[in-house]
């Protein structure tokens, strides 16, 4: 960080902080954008996890900008300053700490370094204007990780912290780092992956399928090595190797010791074989980089010297390591020890996910940028679930205005971690008229998540989306030994019969809430709909995906077949208009469709109802919404158990006419609401590598799309509700991004967007 370039005495009583920006106009390129106008974020956290102040700056054509005022305060404070230029193409070099007390005005000068992708965003289609073949591209988890991945850093970590049993340059290594791959240019990349150890191999993939994530990228000095590896990594990536699990690689010996100068004249000896050498069945990523570089670098000695012994073996800086014992950590460490051979290229954002049918999408007309006016309400399950895994409990799965409140859901029903079966939930209501969140939850709903709420004839209902009948137990967030944990596991095994015996409906009528635990085998109950005077439950039971019907508001239940085989699942419901008038249809996994036929049978549907996207295995109709004789729908695709991902926006007037409805951008749907006749749209963009984007978008027509507005967080928003003219939402995580700010309900004004 840098230090503060001057501090003036002025008023005692009062601090204030002033800042400039300068962008190094010697470093850009001939013909290259100016900076313009310059974002400048003032945080209280070096993350910028904690409340954030945006102010801007004009830069002049020479790329400065005037010193000006930012803030001012009475009591001692610590910041942090960043900048970046909205163009993207200028962004600050180093973040600023500034310490502020009483009589001491300070002023910071922002430097700005030139980037050639703007906001450091790259994909298959852009990646070569930055990226060259033999670049190194090691992979960090930045402010988020996977849980998985988790499990790598931790040993990498505790490498850290002992590195003085091994050597010392490994204390240059930046410990969150956990993948590595080689550029073979045109968007593609070589690399030992993981996944499902089934299908992990080593190969070429495409950038794309890092989407999401961050990579450093550090270039060879010498090009001639580079593209001499980036051709071994061609021959050797084939699919022939598999993935290598490295376990315990991160507490082995990674130094360039004799064993080491063996392995790298192999590699340079079978530098030529296809698919890799022949006494390697697998490798994992960072051993693959290292040994394919090797191999160039060996095989250049051995033409000149055809003799060659392994105690012969030079290797230049950087690569000077056991190829086998190496871990990301390991050469990110070398490679930032060895500047004179290797340079740090930049750090680089790969484009995240966006609609299926982007390609198809209008162009982005920018809405109200309403950053500044987002005002923070709380997070009410934090106190539940503070940290760690139990993050991933605290989304806001849905948002429902109801009789003046905000209602919140959250939980987690997924068996496997994060936060795996995280009831019974605490049911939160946020008081819009005031803005604030009561002392205690309204109700604890005897489920393990809270996904959607439904506003029938006559009131509330919540799906009992996997029941939890059995004893609240928060120990395991607070953590738990091996005895506790044992003796959780066998108290669920005596009593998850009954949770599993019956599904639940919960409804509030007036101020008190019922639960009917009655739905027979409904493990996990999705979506409740009214439909010809009865109450319909979509459900999954261990005999497949079923609709249960209520004649009787939820006190009996008879059910019909939708999907016959175990872990198939009816997830939800929706109403369309045809000849013979209104008809029920029920969406299962699959991508399935069902209609009822009005007595007591749901027959499955041939029909496209999700245009360009193949792979139906995993994906459901999440989020339907009935607008103007329409439903207006959300691919979602299952991520664990029950938890999806969105894939793209679709609308259909009939079964059988599905089509994509994109956003503007390409931006990714989220959730869906209808409200005075205009069906409103939460998406995200990823705009750099450093922010998220929230999107709303109206449309009254199902044609276009206008964005009503937007603003940057951390983290997408997941859900949303309007009330007043408001707008709430709440900030989510995948549970491969766990965020802190996730389960954070916020609130934009109506006059904001005036």
């Amino acid at each position: 960080m840098s230090d503060l370039l001057s501090v003036v005495e002025d008023c005692p009583l009062k601090w204030s902080l002033s800042a400039s920006v300068k962008a190094d106009a010697e470093k850009c390129p001939t013909g290259s954008p100016e900076p313009g106008k310059v974002r400048i974020s003032i945080a209280d956290r070096e993350d910028e996890s904690g409340t954030i102040v945006l102010r801007h700056a004009l830069a002049a054509k020479n790329g400065e900008s005037p010193v000006e005022c930012l803030l001012t305060g009475h009591e001692e404070k610590s910041y942090f300053l960043s900048a970046q230029a909205e163009n993207g193409h200028w962004v600050g070099r180093e973040t600023v700490k500034v310490s502020l007390a009483p009589g001491r005005p300070q002023t910071v000068s922002l430097g700005l370094d030139f980037r050639a992708i703007p906001h450091g965003l790259i994909e298959s289609s852009n990646a070569d204007r930055l990226l060259e073949r033999g670049d190194v591209l090691i992979k960090f988890a930045a402010r988020t990780s996977t849980f998985m991945e988790n499990v790598i850093m931790a040993g990498e970590k505790a490498v850290k912290k002992l590195s003085g049993l091994f050597h010392e340059g490994i204390k240059k290594g930046d410990p969150t780092c956990f993948h590595v791959a080689i550029y073979l240019g045109e968007g593609r990349t070589a690399e030992a992956h993981g996944g499902d150890l089934s299908t992990a191999r080593v190969g070429a993939r495409e950038i794309d399928a890092h989407a999401g994530f961050l990579f450093r990228v550090y270039r060879c000095q010498d090009r001639a090595l580079a593209e001499a590896a980036a051709k071994v990594a061609e021959t050797w990536a084939t699919g022939r190797m598999k993935y290598l699990v490295p376990a315990l690689v991160p507490f082995h010996l990674a130094s360039f010791g004799p064993q080491a100068h063996g392995e790298a004249l192999v590699f340079g000896q079978e530098s030529g074989r296809k698919g890799g050498p022949l006494r390697f069945g697998a490798m994992f990523c960072s051993q693959f980089v290292i040994a394919v570089y090797q191999a160039a670098a060996v095989a250049k000695q051995l033409r000149q010297k055809p003799g060659l012994i392994s105690t012969d073996v030079q290797m230049p800086a950087g690569l000077d390591l056991h190829a086998s014992n190496s871990s990301p950590l390991a050469l990110h460490a070398r490679l930032e020890g060895a500047s004179a051979t290797w340079r740090y290229v930049d750090e680089v954002l790969v484009r995240p996910q966006q609609d299926a049918n982007v390609q198809t999408a209008p162009p982005a007309r920018p809405g109200k940028d309403v950053t500044e006016q987002v005002q923070v309400l709380g997070n009410p399950t934090q106190k539940r679930w503070p940290s760690g895994e139990w993050i991933y409990a605290r989304n806001p799965w849905s948002l429902k205005e109801f009789e003046g409140k905000i209602y919140v859901g959250s939980g987690n029903s997924n068996n496997p971690p994060p936060a795996a079966n995280a009831g019974p939930v605490d049911l939160w209501a946020l008081d819009a008229a005031n803005g604030t969140f009561p002392e205690k939850p309204e109700y604890e709903v005897p489920d393990e998540q809270v996904d959607v709420f439904r506003i029938l004839s006559d009131g509330l209902w919540i799906p009992g989306h996997d029941s939890k009948v059995t004893a609240r137990n928060d120990s395991r967030v607070k953590g738990e030994s091996k005895y506790e944990h044992f003796k959780r596991l066998l108290k669920t095994a005596v009593t998850f019969p009954a949770d599993w015996a019956a599904g639940n409906v919960h409804h509030k009528i007036g101020s008190l809430w019922t639960t009917m635990n009655n739905i027979p085998n409904g493990i996990h109950v999705y979506d409740v709909i009214d439909f010809g005077g009865a109450l319909f439950a979509a459900i999954a039971t261990v005999a497949g995906g079923m609709v249960a019907r209520s004649n009787d508001r939820g006190h009996t239940w008879e059910v019909m077949l939708t999907k016959p085989f175990p872990y198939s699942r009816t997830r939800t419901f929706f109403v369309l208009v045809d000849d013979t008038g209104p008809r029920l249809y029920a969406a299962t996994n699959g991508g399935r469709i069902y209609r009822f036929d009005g007595r007591s049978d749901f027959a499955e549907m041939n029909v496209r109802f999700f245009p360009a996207i193949s792979d139906l295995k995993d994906v459901f109709v999440a989020r339907p919404a009935e607008y103007r004789k329409q439903v207006v729908y959300i691919a979602g695709q299952k991520i664990i158990d029950h938890d999806w991902r969105p894939l793209g926006l679709f609308a259909a007037a009939r079964a059988d006419s599905a089509r994509p409805l994109p956003l503007p951008g390409g931006a990714l749907a989220r959730d869906l609401l209808v409200h005075d006749d205009v069906l409103y749209a939460l998406a995200s963009t990823q705009p750099s590598a450093q922010s998220t984007r929230v999107h709303v978008f109206a449309t009254r027509d199902l044609e276009s799309f206008a964005e009503v507005c937007f603003f940057d967080a951390e983290t997408f928003a997941r859900s949303f509700e309007t009330l007043n003219g408001d707008f709430y939402f709440g900030l989510g995580c995948d549970p491969d991004h766990l965020q802190g700010q996730t389960g954070r309900i916020l609130k934009v004004p109506a006059s904001a967007l005036s």
